[in-house]
Formats: structure tokens, C-alpha cells, sequence
């Protein structure tokens, strides 16, 4: 068990290392089945620009549309890698996240605020869903409204980096519903979603933040695919690469200032052979 001052170069490269097994695990996984998937943020950043992990990052972030995403739950609930796990908010309520892990068991990647949480705390890459979207200027603003209460009650707690206001509203509307009926609101808007924004020439939306409500994407993006080399492998990408990556990272052939290349994540231990509950029944010492 590595304690977050003790997590040196070495310990970073050993988590690359795991989530490059589990993104080979995976691409396996999507071959077999036909599903069809997209390096994605930093990770595509990195493949285009380093040949595979951005040096100072240790992210590996995939997303996908609903199509092939309905279909990896529907292949993963019938045979899937036996030390990997699917973790998303349908499939565990206590997830308090919108987008989705695919975890490593016996590991662990505990990060501030999980301590006390009951789901899974594995090594993880990162999926997010892209679907579709408003397209009118009223849609859109409802759509934002909804998003906020959609991110709320899937997380279940008050953004730490938010402004005062959002965090008021988070605290407010978090403490008047029960949380056993969080579920069931996040559920209600997830699923009304789904329902109004079907068309296929509607834009595609990252439901993961809310942020991502007020940026919509080509309706087409996921039409052709092309691939880019990741560390040592080859990976499916969205052939328009630099469109995309245009949108994310604007100018992204170039270098961060120094003082940025900084790794994102903090946390709070790191254990490459136990989960965090075998950890806490023992003892964290």
C-alpha cells in the first residue's frame, strides 16, 4: 500500500502500466463484440502528440455513443475479463459519478471524498457516453436546467470546486430530497433524456459535466473511425482527430507551460494487489 506522500515517479508509472492492461483488456473485449469505441481527451491528446501517456498525466479516458455503448453493457452481462468490472450508476446506485469506469480488481485507487463511499476503488480507465442533444435555443436552456439536477443527484454531494452559488443550490436541493429517492430522480431525468433527443441529426452531448451541457458536438463524429498509436499498441480513434482535439485542447501541438505539466489526480492511496475493503480490514497502518 502506497499513502499519497509516498506515490514517487515509479508509482505513477506503475498506474499507467495497469491502465494500459485494462485498456488492452478492453479493446479485446470490443473486437470480440463489435463494438465500436474512441481514444478520447487527454489520452488522444497523448496518442497524436506523445505516441501514448502525456508524460505528467496518468488518464485514459474512452467515449462512445449510445449504440455501442448499449451494446458493451448488453456483451460485458454475459462474459466479460474476470478481474475487470463495469461500474456505472444504473449498475451500482452508490457510483457517484455520470460516465463510466471499467475497474481492476484487487487494486486500489482511492481518491479524497471515496473513503467512506461503498462502491468499487479499483485502478480505472474512464468511458463517456456521448448522446444526443437539444438543438433550439429553448431546448437548450431547459436542458442545462435538468443537467444540473441530473449531475446533482448522480454524484450526491456538493461540488468542492464550484462557485458559492452552485454549491447553496447543491447543498439546498440535496438536503430536501431523501437520498434514498436520489436515485430515482437521477433515473427519471437519465431516462426522459433518452426519450426526447432521438433523432440522429441532432448533436451529440457529454452528459458527464455540466460544462458539457452547453457544448454540443457533429451529430456525425462516430460515423468513421480511423486508428493512432498508444504506447505500444494500435487504437480505434474518430477519424476527425483534429476537429475534435481542436475543440478540446484548441491549439494542442503545443506544450503546456511548464508549471502545468502537473498529474491531475490526488490520491489517497495506491495499492496494485488488494482492494481498498480487504485494506480497511486490516487496517490502513
Amino acid at each position: 500500500m502506497i499513502k499519497g506522500k509516498d506515490i514517487s515517479p515509479e508509482v505513477l508509472q506503475k498506474v499507467k502500466e495497469k491502465e494500459f492492461e485494462i485498456l488492452c483488456a478492453f479493446d479485446d473485449f470490443c473486437k470480440e463484440n463489435d463494438i465500436k469505441y474512441s481514444l478520447a481527451y487527454g489520452t488522444l491528446l497523448g496518442a497524436v502528440r506523445h505516441g501514448g501517456f502525456i508524460p505528467w498525466d496518468d488518464d485514459i479516458d474512452i467515449i462512445m455513443n449510445k449504440e455501442n455503448f448499449d451494446k458493451l453493457v448488453s456483451a460485458w452481462e454475459v462474459k466479460h475479463p474476470d478481474n475487470l468490472l463495469l461500474q456505472n450508476k444504473d449498475i451500482d446506485h452508490d457510483y457517484s459519478q455520470t460516465f463510466t469506469k471499467i475497474r481492476l480488481n484487487n487494486t486500489t485507487f482511492l481518491q479524497e471524498g471515496e473513503e467512506n463511499s461503498n462502491y468499487h476503488k479499483g485502478i480505472f480507465i474512464d468511458i463517456f457516453l456521448f448522446r444526443r442533444g437539444p438543438q433550439t435555443k429553448s431546448e437548450k436552456f431547459f436542458f442545462k436546467i435538468k443537467g444540473l439536477f441530473f449531475l446533482l443527484y448522480a454524484r450526491e454531494f456538493v461540488p468542492p470546486k464550484a462557485s458559492a452559488p452552485v454549491k447553496l443550490f447543491s447543498k439546498f436541493f440535496l438536503s430536501i430530497v431523501p437520498k434514498s429517492k436520489h436515485y430515482a430522480i437521477y433515473n427519471k431525468l437519465n431516462k426522459g433524456f433518452e426519450k426526447k433527443y432521438t433523432e440522429n441529426t441532432r448533436p451529440l452531448y457529454n452528459y458527464s459535466v455540466i460544462e458539457d451541457f452547453s457544448c454540443p458536438y457533429p451529430p456525425d463524429i462516430f460515423d468513421e473511425y480511423t486508428t493512432v498509436e498508444f504506447e505500444s499498441r494500435t487504437f480505434p480513434a474518430i477519424k476527425e482527430c483534429d476537429m475534435i482535439l481542436r475543440i478540446w485542447f484548441d491549439d494542442y501541438m503545443q506544450l503546456p507551460p511548464e508549471e502545468e505539466r502537473v498529474w491531475a489526480h490526488s490520491p489517497i492511496i495506491i495499492d496494485f494487489e488488494r482492494n481498498y475493503e480487504d485494506i480497511k480490514n486490516v487496517g490502513t497502518d
